[in-house]
């Protein structure tokens, strides 16, 4: 049974970043599916902050695909090691067969999004960029299916 990932982005593209990415989605294919959705972020001017998150969460949710386990990454979430981490894809893989990951824009992504996500989890303490954060999230993945099939890329 091939499982299936996808990691959906509030923002545009970056060639170089996405070129990286697209390694690790390479590399992850013996183990499942990587699919990296970037969203172009709308234009809301003179909107509230709040407005425009909730706006933006709206916009990712509909691109979450059917029957998949929603996964919320922020700052703020919940965080674990590589270990942790493959532990973590493990048991979730082996009740879902397509997992979502969804990084917000600029703002974060909005509560109501979060709370209607199975897991809110966090890369780091730290702010990043959305693509950058979208290349840690694949190094990651691959990181831990490695780790799961004892193969030596994690030390």
């Amino acid at each position: 049974m091939q499982f299936k990932i996808t990691v959906i982005a509030l923002g545009r593209k970056n060639e170089a970043l996405d070129e990286e990415a697209l390694r690790y989605q390479r590399l992850i294919r013996p183990y499942a599916t990587l699919s990296m959705v970037h969203v172009k972020p709308p234009v809301f001017p003179e909107m509230r902050v709040n407005e425009i998150i909730l706006r933006e969460g709206k916009l990712l949710q509909s691109k979450w695909p059917h029957a998949s386990y929603p996964v919320a990454l922020s700052e703020e979430g919940r965080s674990i090691t590589s270990v942790g981490f493959s532990q973590w894809l493990s048991s979730h893989l082996q009740n879902y067969r397509h997992i979502v990951f969804t990084i917000g824009g600029a703002y974060g992504l909005s509560p109501l999004l979060k709370q209607q996500c199975g897991d809110v989890l966090s890369l780091s303490p730290m702010t990043f960029p959305h693509k950058l954060c979208a290349v840690v999230l694949a190094e990651q993945l691959y990181r831990a299916f490695t780790i799961l099939h004892h193969h030596p890329y994690h030390k």
